[in-house]
């Protein structure tokens, strides 16, 4: 493949992607976007702020969001991270891995 083919190809795609981002500039209206911003109190890091019952059901409801985009992607990541720190916290329960002959008989 000769360079200039590749230049002039990838020219192309950045100039469409270029023009795409621009209309979606210029129709963008504001409407998803806060009326008013408000400042959140700091958190105590030793304190986590929501119990994993909370998590799981703001997980639940997160599940039933059809929009999923790299925004969907991070607050429920986000949100599985806070549910690993807060059960790591808390009781550990004990594994063990069990022999064969240990399993119960059927």
């Amino acid at each position: 493949m000769r360079a200039i083919t590749l230049i002039l190809g990838l020219g192309k795609y950045a100039l469409t992607r270029l023009a795409d981002i621009g209309c979606r500039v210029l129709a963008f209206q504001g409407e998803d976007m806060a009326q008013t911003t408000t400042t959140r109190a700091k958190a105590n890091p030793s304190q986590p702020i929501v119990t994993v019952e909370d998590i799981d059901e703001a997980l639940v409801y997160t599940s039933l969001n059809p929009k999923r985009d790299e925004h969907w992607r991070r607050w429920t990541d986000g949100l599985l991270d806070q549910r690993n720190r807060i059960a790591r916290s808390g009781p550990r329960r004990e594994t063990r891995v069990m022999q064969p002959n240990e399993y119960p008989e059927r």
